[in-house]
């Protein structure tokens, strides 16, 4: 089942070379198991006595633990390995693993592993290293690499839908990462007809054409299986041997028939998404929250199929280069964001997904909605320095500030009824639940109150109340949000932070009360405070002290951010909005500095 030119090509992606003799051996001492899509390869607890080499198609590792979901833990794809630790710890398998797509994978057990290693000391090597390197990032709490998904289905929900010139334009991006094949149900019938006469049943046809799959996954970086109809044959076939199936919807889409076939899509457990295709120079007017309650899919994006830039960011999803953008709380001196996002865009690094705590959900907010960069400028500007909304105040039973102006002002820019799920990018705010001591990711649902939660300051501004929860400020719990977006599997991550230079204030004796300082800096008194006294106020206090419990987080974010930015801001303070210039210039100009000095990242 197995030729020696495919044992061979498996072996050089796992050596680096072509081994002739162990291909042989392991040809002659392994066992080929096909597997169906969704079908199981072994169970969570099983006895561990063999380990699988995949010659085509994916795997897919689920832990379940106590009552909880089972969670995808891991993927392995073409030319990877799974199974191997069982052959060195001799214990039970950790993960139920299963097929994604349909797969062919050859079983070696332990005794026959044996004589691998000692014919060939290179592959025990390379198995050796495989399991050290998956159990260091089980300690570390790594995720593992995910292979790149080559093979996607493009289907159209309904028939008069324009599928073939999205196939058309997609496949155009996708040539920028490698070389890209597109084939119809017509395709499938001219090789079904041309090896009519080699082919003895329907099950030897659908093997020879996943093996002609898997031949083109060797010449091409990606594979389109084009889809026109939901209810064909065609359709079930492409289902099984799709790493990403693609749904496309627009305004038309409410048929039976595409939610019925979405569901068979999460039986078989293959990722997939939802198209939103929409019309040019409007806004978002398919609710996408209708689309996806109808469907089980894995996620959406909202398209309009005449910007080239929109089908550009679909094809660095799909090539695992799309490019993340998180914005770290810190209230005055989130205007720095506008300056990083402005460098960015000049330098021509296109964003993919946004995501941010605090002041910087505000900002991500209107980068999701497609807001042009001097509008931005603007916005922040006229909302936050012009017109002050944090100066309702009231009697501190709750909090400080009423929060009426600063829903008003969320209300008037993002708009009442926006939703995170019509925005044009990708988008998430992060709040912190007091209620359960938890960490609140806002990737739906209405836009200001997402952004209202994550902007809550507790004792400054009252907390959000949601579902008889209690969310206040992300800040306290995750202020650069980074691992977030990694969870999204973007290609890279671009993380700006606000604490770019502490700034200093005058020490003080300890049993001074509040009105003795006042009255020392003369700020009450007639006189004008001090150039070189800078005492903290409430505000500040109260604002430093919320991120003191992420600070950790923080740190480790910062390590896992392809490009670092932290503008230097030690002389301006984080109530000091009227520094509003020259906050978005440091900023601007840290940004440009940054990426002068870095090659290669993009």
């Amino acid at each position: 089942m197995i030729s020696h030119e495919q044992m061979n090509a498996c072996l050089t992606d796992l050596l680096g070379g072509e081994q002739a003799q162990l291909s042989h051996s392991i040809t002659q001492l392994s066992v080929a198991r096909e597997l169906k899509s969704g079908e199981k390869l072994f169970d969570q607890g099983a006895h561990g006595d063999s380990m699988y080499l995949v010659m085509h198609g994916r795997l897919v590792a689920s832990l379940k633990n106590g009552n909880n979901p089972p969670k995808i833990v891991m993927e392995v794809g073409r030319h990877e390995v799974i199974g191997e630790i069982a052959l060195f710890t001799d214990q039970m398998r950790t993960a139920t693993v299963f097929a994604s797509r349909d797969s062919l994978v050859l079983e070696i057990s332990r005794d026959n592993f044996e004589q691998l290693s000692k014919a060939s000391p290179e592959f025990a090597l390379h198995i050796s290293k495989r399991v050290i390197d998956r159990l260091s990032r089980s300690m570390m709490g790594l995720p593992s690499p995910k292979p790149k998904a080559s093979i996607l289905v493009v289907v159209a929900t309904h028939t008069a839908i324009r599928h073939e010139l999205f196939n058309e334009k997609l496949a155009g991006e996708l040539t920028r990462f490698g070389p890209v094949i597109a084939i119809n149900s017509a395709d499938f019938n001219e090789f079904t007809a041309d090896h009519a006469a080699s082919i003895d049943s329907q099950e030897n046809s659908a093997r020879d054409f996943a093996h002609w799959i898997d031949e083109q996954e060797t010449k091409h970086r990606f594979i389109i299986l084009q889809v026109g109809s939901v209810n064909s044959e065609w359709a079930k076939k492409c289902v099984g041997l799709g790493d990403r199936i693609l749904l496309l919807a627009d305004h038309n889409t409410s048929t039976s028939d595409s939610t019925q076939f979405a569901s068979s899509i999460a039986n078989a457990h293959v990722e997939s998404e939802l198209i939103i295709l929409h019309e040019p120079n409007t806004q978002p007017k398919i609710e996408a929250r209708t689309l996806l309650q109808e469907r089980c899919v894995n996620t959406h994006h909202n398209i309009i199929l005449e910007k080239s830039s929109d089908i550009a960011r679909l094809a660095r999803f799909y090539a695992d280069q799309s490019v993340g953008l998180v914005l770290a709380g810190g209230g005055a001196k989130g205007f720095a964001h506008v300056g990083a996002f402005k460098a960015l865009l000049e330098a021509g690094i296109p964003i993919d997904s946004v995501g941010g705590t605090s002041i910087g959900s505000v900002v991500a907010a209107l980068i999701a909605m497609n807001i042009d960069v001097d509008n931005i400028i603007e916005v922040m500007q006229a909302g936050f320095v012009q017109t002050n909304p944090l100066s309702d105040y009231t009697l501190p039973y709750i909090s400080l500030i009423r929060g009426i102006k600063l829903n008003q002002l969320l209300q008037r820019y993002c708009g009442e009824t926006q939703r995170i799920e019509d925005l044009w990018l990708k988008y998430y705010a992060v709040s912190a639940n007091l209620t359960d001591n938890s960490t609140v990711v806002h990737s739906n649902g209405v836009l200001w109150q997402a952004i209202r939660a994550s902007i809550s300051l507790p004792g400054i501004l009252p907390p959000v109340v949601r579902d008889n929860q209690l969310l206040v400020d992300g800040g306290l719990v995750n202020n650069l949000p980074v691992d977030i977006m990694a969870a999204t599997n973007v290609g890279k991550i671009i993380a700006v932070d606000l604490q770019g230079g502490a700034q200093q204030f005058l020490a003080g004796d300890a049993n001074t009360s509040s009105s003795q300082t006042l009255k020392k800096r003369r700020w009450f008194f007639g006189g004008k405070p001090r150039a070189e006294h800078k005492d903290p106020r409430l505000f500040e206090i109260m604002m430093r002290a919320s991120l003191i419990s992420s600070a950790q987080q923080t740190n480790k974010n910062i390590a896992n951010a392809d490009i670092f930015l932290n503008p230097p801001m030690d002389k301006i303070g984080l109530l000091e909005f009227n520094a509003f210039e020259q906050i978005v210039e440091a900023g601007y100009a840290h940004t440009q500095q940054v990426l002068a000095e870095m090659d290669g990242v993009f």
